[in-house]
């Protein structure tokens, strides 16, 4: 039996806590539906659990989630299962967070796409729903963004790309969602993304082999990939152990 455990570590400002996983017209099937595809874990069978391990339906464990908890995930791969469990935050060190959230993360975010090896394109559309494509060798490097509207670690990097691109434009800094057209720009609008995006781009997303978000995932100028960081950046009242997008960007270089 395989098993993977990832931890989702939701340690941000009260400002950015998420009210919902999918919109409120939606049925709890659906919503559900929706929530297990942002985590990777589409058409599993899942159970919800609470601190002490009781069971929770779907509503609760959102409910609580979007209080701001952290929730643990075990999943069983072979059999399609999965249980997710909420975690009091003192069970994290702040300081830690950043550390723990990427080593959990490390082979669960790892994409399909090996360092080293030239990236495939990404298709999709622009957010004005115009066909898009962006081209792995370009002769600079890229920096690509996976991130999705109702993903509050995405919502909180924000303005770690935003400061990243006026730093370096020398560096083609791209968003990749699966969202539609229409959505990327309402959170471009909303959250003040002021990077370009290409949306709708969900058969390059599973091409890559993209399966947590945030992702940040660094390409050289022939195309090849660099590496790779899922779980974003850690954003608390301190930003206590926070590892911005300039910081990783900086040490991949270095380590080249």
């Amino acid at each position: 039996m395989t098993f993977r455990t990832f931890i989702v570590a939701v340690l941000i400002l009260p400002l950015l806590a998420m009210t919902a996983c999918s919109p409120a017209s939606h049925s709890a099937d659906s919503a559900e539906d929706a929530f297990k595809d942002q985590i990777g874990l589409g058409g599993y069978a899942i159970q919800y659990q609470g601190e002490k391990g009781e069971n929770l339906s779907f509503d609760d464990f959102a409910k609580l989630k979007a209080e701001g908890k952290l929730y643990m995930t075990r999943s069983d791969d072979a059999a399609k299962t999965a249980v997710l469990q909420l975690m009091t935050e003192s069970k994290v060190d702040p300081a830690d967070a950043q550390a723990l959230m990427s080593k959990s993360l490390q082979n669960f975010s790892k994409p399909n796409i090996d360092v080293g090896a030239v990236m495939p394109n990404v298709d999709g559309k622009s957010i004005e729903g115009k066909p898009a494509q962006w081209f792995a060798a370009n002769g600079k490097y890229s920096l690509l963004s996976f991130y999705f509207a109702e993903c509050v670690p995405c919502i909180a990097e924000v303005p770690e790309l935003n400061a990243f691109a006026k730093a370096h434009p020398e560096v083609n800094l791209l968003g990749v969602t699966f969202d539609s057209a229409d959505d990327a720009r309402a959170f471009r609008n909303k959250h003040g993304l002021e990077i370009a995006t290409i949306a709708e781009a969900q058969a390059s997303i599973d091409a890559i082999g993209i399966k947590a978000y945030p992702t940040l995932i660094l390409v050289d100028p022939n195309g090849k990939l660099v590496a790779s960081r899922a779980g974003g950046i850690m954003v608390g009242p301190s930003d206590t152990g926070k590892n911005t997008v300039e910081d990783w960007y900086r040490s991949q270089l270095n380590a080249g």
